[in-house]
């Protein structure tokens, strides 16, 4: 939803982690040195499996001037939010110098107040505009053996090689990763 008023904020989801890739969360209205606030909260913007960072464009891009920045050509509307790529905006955000904050909450406290600049009347032509970016947790591989102290195969000479391993170490050590068995946490 567009609000008409002199001074806007974004909030907008880049890459994929709500269900679908890249959306405006919301926009807001105020006037210069209105505080800021969104519909979301960072309770809402959690999801399990995730990190996020908040990434603030603090040099007053718009969605369309970084847009036309990561594609080469002006986009106007939403249509400019879907134009911009998660790995770009990183990029971009690091070469320039746009802070990253751990929670929404940060962001807002560190950028509460809408700025002075007239908007217009255009979701792309906001200027102050808070970027959600969402990363997978790295999650350890655990290794899961099978061993046996007991194996019936072991008291036999010729069936000793097809025994289950006695130790962890001796399933290490057995070259083969039919008794390790690989899962997630």
């Amino acid at each position: 939803m567009i609000q008409y008023g002199s001074n806007h904020a974004n909030l907008v989801l880049i890459g994929q982690a709500l269900g679908k890739t890249n959306q405006l969360l919301d926009s807001s209205i105020g006037n210069d040195k209105d505080k800021i606030t969104f519909k979301y909260t960072d309770k809402q913007l959690q999801r399990d499996g995730y990190t996020y960072k908040i990434y603030y464009a603090e040099d007053g891009s718009s969605l369309a001037s970084l847009a036309a920045s990561a594609i080469g050509s002006v986009i106007n509307g939403e249509d400019a939010v879907h134009a911009i790529n998660q790995s770009w905006l990183i990029n971009y955000a690091t070469q320039n110098s746009f802070p990253a904050y751990d929670s929404l909450a940060d962001a807002l406290k560190a950028n509460n107040q809408y700025d002075s600049s007239a908007d217009g009347n255009v979701v792309s032509d906001y200027t102050q505009n808070f970027f959600v970016v969402y990363t997978p947790v790295q999650q350890e591989k655990q290794n899961f053996y099978i061993i046996s102290d007991n194996d019936p195969y072991r008291r036999d000479p010729i069936t000793k090689q097809f025994a289950l391993p006695e130790t962890t170490q001796d399933a290490d050590k057995s070259g083969t990763d039919y008794f390790k068995i690989q899962g997630g946490k």
